[in-house]
Order: C-alpha cells, then sequence, then structure tokens
C-alpha cells in the first residue's frame, strides 16, 4: 500500500508540474486541493499496537495572504488503522481533520505554519468481522500541528507536518472496554496545488 500511495504521490505531482502556469498573488485570497500520506498512531494503553500506520489523505484548502504570512484553513479526509491487541483486530479509522493554520514565509519559498486542528471520527470499522467499533473511542479530537511548506512552483507544493493530539481518545465503551489516556499523534506528507 505504501508503495502505491507513493507512486500516486509522484504521479500527481509530475501531472501537476506539467500543468502549472505562472501566476502572480493579484488578489491575496488562494484556494486549493491537496493529496499525500497520513502516518498516523494511538498510544497510551498496552492494548493497542503503538506502531505508526499509513493511511492516504486529501482535500482542499482556502487561504488568505498578507505579505510573508498566510492564514488558511483545510479540510482533509483520512485514513488509518490501529490494532486492538487483546482479540489481534484491526480497526479501520476515518477522520475529517479541519486544520487553522497560520504560516510565515522564512525564506523565498519556505513557509513554516502552526495551529490547531479538530478531528472528526467518521469511522471506526473492524478488517476482520466489519463491525462498527465507533463508540470505542471519542468522536472529536483537538490537536496543534507543526510543520513546513515548499513552493516548488507558483501553482505546486510540497508540505509536511506533525499533529499531536491533546484529548483522550478512550470512549469508555462497555462493550469492548478500552482503558488508559489514548492519543493520536500523526506525521503528514502532502503535495498541494492552487487552483486560483
Amino acid at each position: 500500500m505504501l508503495r502505491t500511495a507513493t507512486l500516486s504521490l509522484i504521479l500527481l505531482a509530475t501531472c501537476l508540474t506539467a500543468i502549472a502556469r505562472p501566476h502572480r498573488h493579484s488578489h491575496p485570497f488562494n484556494l486549493g486541493i491537496k493529496a499525500g500520506i497520513s502516518y498516523q498512531r494511538m498510544s497510551g494503553a498496552s492494548i493497542w499496537e503503538e506502531q505508526f500506520a499509513t493511511g492516504p489523505l486529501g482535500g482542499a484548502w482556502a487561504g488568505i495572504h498578507r505579505g510573508k504570512w498566510h492564514f488558511r484553513a483545510e479540510v482533509l479526509g483520512k485514513t488509518t488503522k490501529v490494532t486492538y491487541k487483546v482479540y489481534s483486530n484491526d480497526i479501520k479509522l476515518t477522520y475529517i481533520d479541519i486544520p487553522l493554520l497560520a504560516a510565515y514565509q522564512v525564506i523565498p519559498r519556505v513557509a513554516i505554519h502552526a495551529g490547531p486542528v479538530y478531528s472528526y471520527m467518521a469511522g471506526a470499522r473492524s478488517l476482520g468481522t466489519g463491525s462498527n467499533m465507533r463508540s470505542m473511542f471519542r468522536r472529536g479530537d483537538f490537536s496543534l500541528a507543526a510543520g513546513a511548506d515548499v513552493t516548488v512552483t507558483q501553482r505546486f507544493s510540497v508540505s509536511a507536518r506533525f499533529q499531536q493530539g491533546l484529548r483522550n481518545q478512550n470512549g469508555n465503551d462497555t462493550v469492548w472496554p478500552v482503558t488508559g489516556n489514548l492519543k493520536n499523534a500523526g506525521l503528514q506528507l502532502t503535495a498541494g496545488f492552487t487552483l486560483f
């Protein structure tokens, strides 16, 4: 799966670079799309495998430029997998992330960004039985994110971001008991294309 995701990201980057046309920021508002790979884990209790799992992510963003500052909001969908060791059960988690980020251009073509992220768990399904496991987890999470953006062309950029969850994700389910203070953490690598 990692090989397929990497090849897809390279193909996307090649296509977007080929069709990118120079443009000037004639207006301060920008809109774009992005796609990439998420490496995420849930840790804090011995019943979970604490290794990072790979999954796809993608979505859109809208931003405003003010000199070297850029403020943007994103909506990203992502999936990942956690392993519940008690029953040797892999669970596929689907999230919708909404980051609100402030970025500052430190040198030409390179910016650092940071800000809060709200994540909504849209689904949690057992890969073994197909059972809905969402009651094991809280539906919402708040995280802090920090990373860097590199502008390759005026329309194409790449980004790396670390995200650390702040809220316990233990859903206190009585059917599937989960103990411990579960926290999300993840690394996201994306390629973005500015539409205008």
